[in-house]
């Protein structure tokens, strides 16, 4: 078991084809990014959900039924989460896995992403756009198309250019 990412990606042990990796972590152990990864060969890689290996062999992210954003690097840090949220979509438009869960906090993007549609966002507390169960976790826009927050308490703000945050 590898601490992080980056560990399991620089490590100079080549590991056959088919073996299962795991990782306690995305960037540091116990942050929420804990996955397995099924060893391919080369490949095209994301970076986010599969990365290649100082081998050239591919670790692919083993997803079951919904997609956890740490799992694909997304954190809390302030830093823009639009790439690595857009591999999930990516990765949900291919194989219809389109639950996305996302941890406590506030998770910045300056990107649209790009669906087939059909997604949900979900956050800490089971929370979603549409309902008041829950709170903690919140999707921000920040770019000249205004902003959307994926909030679970209802602060009875309605629709507009620049805020979604529930019914």
């Amino acid at each position: 078991i590898f601490d992080n990412v980056s560990g399991m990606v620089n490590s100079t042990i080549v590991f056959p084809i088919g073996k299962t990796l795991e990782t306690g972590g995305y960037y540091t152990k116990g942050d929420a990014g804990k996955a397995k990864y099924l060893i391919v060969t080369a490949q095209t890689a994301d970076g986010y959900g599969d990365h290649t290996l100082i081998n050239g062999s591919v670790a692919v992210l083993q997803v079951s039924d919904k997609l956890i954003a740490a799992q694909w690097g997304v954190n809390n840090s302030g830093a823009d989460m639009t790439a690595p949220i857009q591999a999930m979509v990516d990765y949900g438009n291919v194989t219809g896995v389109r639950t996305i869960t996302f941890g406590y906090g506030s998770f910045k993007t300056t990107g649209i992403f790009i669906t087939e549609g059909g997604f949900e966002f979900i956050g800490r507390a089971g929370e979603r756009p549409n309902t008041a169960q829950g709170a903690g976790t919140r999707l921000s826009y920040i770019g000249n198309a205004g902003a959307l927050f994926l909030n679970g308490a209802d602060d009875g703000l309605p629709w507009s250019d620049n805020l979604y945050d529930g019914p």
